[in-house]
Parts: C-alpha cells; structure tokens; sequence
C-alpha cells in the first residue's frame, strides 16, 4: 500500500485518540492533559501542513470549480481548526504553566469545555464522511497478506459485507470513546454551573442580611441620654475586652509545634486553584482547596 497514506492514517489516528485522552482529565491528570493539548494541536497543525495543497486549491477555487463534497469539507475542516485554536488559546489562558492571575476563571473553563465539545462533534462528522478511507487503509494495514491464489467466495458473503462490518466495528468503537468524552465534558460543565450556583446563592444570603438602622428622635434630652448609654455600653465593652485579653493564656512555642504536629491533612496535593481536581472546595474564602488544610 501507499506509505503516505499509511502515515497520513497513523497520525490521524493518533490525533484521535490523544483528543479523547485529553477529555478524561480526573484521569490522566492535570500535568498529562495539558501535555495532551499541546501534542494534539501541534499535530492538528501538522495534519493542515500535509493537506496545504488541497487547501490552497479548494479555498482558491471554492465558489467555480470545486465540488459540492469538496466545499463541505474545507468549511467543516476550518471550523474544526477553529475549534483546536480556541481549545488551545482557552487552555494556555488557565494553564498552571502560565498562572495567570483571573478573577473569571470559572467563564474561562467553561468557555473551555464548551469549544472542546463543538470540536469533538466536529472531528465525529469528519469521521463519518471519511470513513471510506478509514476502513479500507486500516484493513489493507493489519488485515494478513492475501494470497494470490484462487479462492472462491461463500455465495452468502457478498463483496461488500467485509467492508461494512469493519465499518461498524471502527464507528463503534470511536462512537463509545466519543461517548465517554463528551460525557466527561458535560459532567465538567454541570459542575461549573453548580459551584456558579452556590456562589450566587451565597452573594444573595448576604445582601438580604438587614444592617441596623439608626433612628435620630426629635427630642435633645433623648439624643443626650442615648449617647451616655452608649458610652456606658462601649466602656463596659472595653473592660470585657481587656479582661478576657489578660486572662487567656498565649500559646507557647512547644504547644504550636504540638498542635502542628496533630493536624491531618486530608489530601495531600495542596490544590491552591480551581480545576485540579474536581473535588475542589473552598468554604472559607483562602484560595486553598478545603481539603488540604487542617481539620
């Protein structure tokens, strides 16, 4: 068989697999994932490179001479190649590698996931209308040389039955991985939406809390006689103050290291971020992952 073809096959395939690696994040890792993303667009980048040719001929040619067929595939490889570039300008955005200082990650990630999603559904349509080639380069790779012999063909199995089967096995088995994919990515959106939610409802919690409000009366003896009572409170406040001050003991140096030494640490990873681990939580507003703190 041709050996361009059977290199064009090979990175394809590998681009395939390595974008649905790239969906299961709580799996390989955050570290693996961004590495994932970085391979898959430099070799989606290399995939445009290999077709330069036919996209310089079909774009120049694009409304006289090029077939209808030919028409729907450079519009859905450049909204596929727009979709690897927001993957990739979305990612480097709220990568570890960068850190950039974000006061939305939350709209970044999920902007993030939203494109990794258009882009999945566009490379299974790609799949789809390639899957001619597909079959046949993959059957001509791993099927075992044929013998030049004659061999008569079972009536009952028709030419195109070997072709059809395969088919099905390989959209089978790319329809399960893209099936897990995109349930990973909707399952990360739901939880985006969900820690939005919570935040929302805490924001509103604490505008409905009412601030006491002071009423002035008309009368200056009882404006005179609630000033002194709030001196009087304020003093005896103070006094409390110092008493409690004074009477608690400061802890000593041994007793910090002590107190250090029985903390437990649930999870060990110290994520300072949201998105490393999708167990993340920050009840107390420090910018550290609950878990990681002392109980």
């Amino acid at each position: 068989m041709n050996k361009k073809q059977k290199h064009y096959w090979i990175l394809d395939a590998t681009l395939g697999v390595g974008f649905m690696l790239a969906f299961q994040q709580d799996t390989t890792g955050l570290a693996l994932h961004q590495w994932l993303g970085i391979l898959v667009g430099a070799g989606a980048l290399v995939h445009l490179l290999l077709h330069k040719k036919w996209l310089q001929v079909t774009a120049r040619n694009f409304t006289s001479m090029a077939t209808s067929r030919s028409r729907w595939y450079l519009i859905l490889d450049g909204l596929l190649g727009l979709g690897f570039l927001g993957i990739i300008i979305t990612g480097l955005v709220i990568s570890t590698w960068t850190n950039l200082p974000l006061n939305t990650y939350q709209a970044w990630l999920a902007v993030h996931i939203t494109v990794s999603i258009e882009a999945l559904v566009m490379l299974a349509v790609k799949l789809v209308l390639h899957r001619q080639w597909i079959v046949t380069t993959a059957r001509r790779m791993f099927s075992p040389a044929r013998k030049q012999e004659f061999q008569p063909v079972p009536v009952s199995i028709s030419q195109e039955a070997m072709p059809r089967r395969d088919f099905l096995k390989t959209a089978g088995i790319l329809g399960a991985a893209g099936a897990v994919a995109l349930t990973r990515a909707v399952d990360g959106l739901s939880r985006i939406g969900g820690e939005n939610d919570t935040a929302l409802n805490s924001d509103v919690l604490a505008e409905e809390v009412p601030e006491p409000e002071n009423e002035l009366t008309d009368s200056p003896a009882e404006v005179e006689e609630t000033i002194e009572v709030n001196q009087e409170t304020q003093a005896a406040a103070t006094q409390e103050t110092v008493a409690v001050s004074t009477s608690t003991p400061v802890p000593t140096a041994a007793q910090v290291v002590q107190e250090q030494a029985s903390c437990v640490v649930r999870c060990p990873r110290g994520c300072s971020f949201p998105g490393r681990c999708h167990k993340y939580t920050d009840s107390n507003n420090n910018q550290k992952c609950d878990l990681g703190e002392c109980l």
